[in-house]
């Protein structure tokens, strides 16, 4: 048994050519603590795009711990939907993984 990680799945690389040509906005989150706050760039869930891959990513962290057990399931689910769509919009760009 082979597990492969999430966003190599056939519907998921297709969701990402098209996140890497048009990419998703952007939102800018706040958590306010009592004497801090947490400020964070996330992708727009209101995005069909953005919420199909979350899908992809659950149904194939499920998939995988039900075949493998946990080890499998880490495997299945290495990145963020988050990163995967950072990763093909620097590739499309030019920029390569490391941007």
């Amino acid at each position: 048994m082979r597990i492969i990680p999430w966003q190599d799945t056939p519907q998921a690389i297709a969701i990402l050519a098209s996140c890497a040509i048009e990419p998703p906005a952007k939102l800018r989150h706040t958590k306010q603590f009592y004497l801090t706050s947490d400020e964070w760039l996330a992708y727009d869930e209101s995005d069909e795009r953005v919420t199909k891959l979350s899908v992809i990513q659950n149904e194939h962290f499920l998939a995988a711990e039900r075949l493998g057990g946990r080890e499998a399931a880490r495997i299945a689910v290495g990145l963020s939907v988050d990163e995967a769509i950072d990763i093909a919009v620097a590739v499309n760009a030019g920029r390569g993984i490391a941007a």
